[in-house]
């Protein structure tokens, strides 16, 4: 990642903005719901049989094709209250204070929001941690986490 402020913004929106699903947006609705209750846990998507491909592509986050779904693995930096104290918190006083022109769109502090929002809904229970760890959706230096310090994260 790099170093400097609007770098850093400028990484973070490729890491997670979707322009070309954005575009088609107003026509998901006739394909998926804008709830979160088609996002099954992990545990689930095994029982389903399919594969956990991981994918760094944004646009490809939990699609599915066949036995196969795509899923972004998380950043270690999405898991540092710091980074989000300072880079997706737009009423930080780090954040005027660390970029001279450049600050967090709404846009990228949804897409930040929402990306770790598929996160709650798919690891629920000691299973689907084990899975996620597994298959290299979390950082794999970071075996201290527990379901509990994970939930009480991301909630």
């Amino acid at each position: 990642m790099l170093l400097h402020s609007d770098g850093i913004y400028k990484q973070l929106e490729q890491e997670f903005l979707t322009p070309d699903l954005d575009l088609l947006s107003p026509h998901l609705w006739l394909v998926a719901t804008q709830s979160s209750s088609h996002i099954g846990p992990l545990h689930e998507q095994v029982l389903k049989g399919r594969t956990i491909i991981i994918t760094e592509n944004p646009e490809l986050h939990l699609t599915w094709t066949g036995n196969r779904i795509f899923i972004k693995p998380i950043p270690r930096y999405m898991l540092s209250h710091a980074f989000w104290t300072t880079y997706l918190n737009p009423v930080s006083p780090n954040i005027a204070k660390n970029t001279e022109h450049y600050e967090p769109t709404q846009a990228l502090i949804r897409a930040a929001l929402g990306y770790m929002r598929t996160y709650y809904h798919l690891i629920q229970h000691e299973s689907d941690l084990h899975i996620a760890k597994q298959s290299r959706l979390l950082p794999t230096d970071n075996d201290d986490i527990t379901l509990e310090t994970y939930h009480h994260f991301i909630t």
